[in-house]
């Protein structure tokens, strides 16, 4: 087993996206125009439940359940409930015990991961399809079965230190969990991690009351690849009991112009700086501000090379003469999101390299062309149909998409980044960068500008 934390890099930070469409049709082609076509189904249970299964006839057979009950949900004395809940998937459940779930997944050559985002615990299974049935039980006990015995979850505090100190040492995963705090009053604010106090404070109370009133049918999506959806169906009637409660509204947090700085004793300094992007339920904005994003650039796109070659590289490289890195942030979330970028530059020269990089962008925003929209439109589709290439994306996106009132339909993303004018992207490039902005840096701060500075 293997129990994991998505954790965000400044290499991958901008390629994050959420595009939302409209309801599925029950059975349609995921890729058109292949040799033996794909068929994704889709369908919603009486009780609100989404399922979503995709035939690939891939050797391996993959369920992913997905729960919107992320970090967001957390509420004030439930800190790093859901680091918790993460870290105790693989541990006993009400018809299972540690020892049975390990022992027997290893023995089918299965495995079982628990991550998070802000928005969404998740939890996969994979196995040879002939072996699917049985890791799929397990699955369904990790979820809706949990035992939460105090033994147990005393013994896993450890994980939730390990985690800690692992994001500690990461400086590019600290400034996003900066960057949320700052921008955000409330809800998204709430870090991935734990907080050091609450460690050990998560206890079977805690644990059951969270997974009670946020582990609800009608925001839960059960999505399986290479899996038929009959299949995923009867295993889900059989072995998975979800609750019916009526989960809280979800309050869209006060997007704020927060500034927070952490000094280290480092030479260099991390900055990320973020205006309040799209929602990813409007698809269109979401789609402009990516294009938006591939026009800027979002660092190198060959491995080890400089990323002097983009806009916002070259304006960077201006402002140093030493070695940076430097990447755009575009992620959107349910009801909001980011945009902006993150630097990581020489502590002496960071003053000069953000407001080098911020002057950048408006001038690009002014002088927007439709041939720098076109060559946007190839860069982002392809890159779209590249990413789904992994399996693990793929399984990723289908499920968000589910949670988002959506599904993944590859030629309707297309349609809509085809839609985008020139005039559309200009209004959306200038409503992002007039409106707030967010400032976090960690490392050598005592240079980093100020909001003021920016506006």
């Amino acid at each position: 087993m293997n129990v994991s934390t998505r954790k965000v890099s400044l290499q991958s930070l901008g390629s994050i996206r959420r595009f939302a469409a409209q309801p599925a049709k029950k059975s349609h082609d995921l890729h058109q125009g292949q040799v033996g076509k794909v068929r994704l189904e889709q369908t919603k249970l009486p009780n609100g439940l989404t399922i979503v299964a995709v035939e690939n006839n891939s050797p391996i057979s993959r369920v992913g359940i997905f729960v919107r009950a992320g970090a967001r949900f957390e509420g004030v004395g439930q800190l790093g409930v859901t680091h918790a809940l993460r870290n105790t998937a693989g541990l006993s459940t009400k018809t299972s015990t540690t020892f049975g779930i390990t022992r027997n997944m290893d023995y089918m050559a299965a495995s079982l991961t628990a991550t998070a985002t802000r928005e969404d615990l998740v939890y996969v299974v994979e196995a040879l399809r002939d072996n699917i049935s049985d890791p799929v039980t397990y699955l369904a006990d990790t979820v809706t079965r949990p035992a939460f015995k105090p033994w147990e979850l005393s013994d896993n505090d450890f994980r939730l230190e390990i985690d800690r100190k692992r994001m500690k040492k990461s400086p590019d995963v600290r400034l996003i969990e900066l960057l949320h705090k700052a921008a955000f009053s409330s809800g998204l604010a709430n870090s991935l991690y734990s907080p050091g106090y609450m460690i050990g404070r998560h206890d079977h109370d805690m644990m059951n009351a969270f997974v009670s009133q946020h582990f609800t049918a009608n925001r839960i999506a059960v999505v399986g690849l290479g899996v038929e959806l009959p299949n995923l169906l009867h295993h889900v009637e059989k072995t998975f009991d979800f609750n019916t409660n009526t989960p809280p509204d979800i309050v869209k947090p006060k997007f704020i112009a927060g500034n927070l700085r952490k000094n280290t004793d480092s030479n260099v300094a991390y900055v990320a700086v973020s205006s309040e992007g799209a929602s990813a339920k409007n698809e269109k904005d979401v789609a402009a501000l990516s294009l938006f994003q591939q026009i800027l650039g979002s660092g190198p796109r060959v491995k080890y090379s400089e990323a002097k070659q983009s806009p916002l590289g070259a304006a960077a490289a201006q402002g140093t003469q030493h070695p940076f890195a430097l990447t755009g942030i575009n992620v959107s979330y349910s009801d909001t999101g980011l945009f902006g970028f993150a630097v990581g530059a020489a502590g002496a020269d960071i003053h000069k390299v953000v407001l080098g990089i911020v002057k950048k962008m408006r001038e690009v925003a002014k002088g927007l062309n439709e041939e720098q929209l076109q060559k946007a439109k190839h860069q982002l589709k392809a890159g779209s149909r590249m990413s789904l290439e992994s399996q693990g994306v793929v399984l990723e996106e289908l499920g968000v998409q589910a949670l988002n009132g959506g599904s993944l339909q590859i030629d309707k993303l297309e349609s809509v980044i085809d839609s985008v004018s020139l005039s559309g992207l200009k209004e959306v490039a200038s409503k992002v960068l007039k409106g707030k902005v967010a400032i976090a840096a960690i490392g050598q701060t005592n240079n980093v500008p100020f909001i003021e500075d920016l506006v």
